[in-house]
């Protein structure tokens, strides 16, 4: 089976997988990165209003086979109405 790393870019800040997964083929690769890219935005994005995260998936040899990756943008509209006041 193929050995695949999975090198994660947070926001610019690169994490190189030294490890890798022996995996089926690409699919299963891609399975393995958006699983990954998923947990990591939960990790990451609570709380912001910007985020890149990207995974490289690479064969052990360096050639890249593909990469998935998660934009975030919140932009913030008018102000939400104040609480109504309780009655009484």
């Amino acid at each position: 089976m193929p050995e695949y790393h999975f090198d994660v870019n947070e926001n610019g800040a690169l994490t190189v997988d030294d490890t890798g997964l022996s995996l089926e083929g690409v699919a299963a690769a891609q399975r393995e990165a958006t699983l990954a890219l998923c947990e990591l935005a939960v990790e990451t994005l609570p709380g912001t209003s910007h985020g890149e995260l990207s995974i490289d998936v690479r064969l052990k040899n360096g050639t890249r086979v593909l990469t998935a990756r998660i934009v975030f943008d919140a932009e913030q509209g008018a102000p939400a109405p104040s609480d109504p006041l309780p009655e009484g």
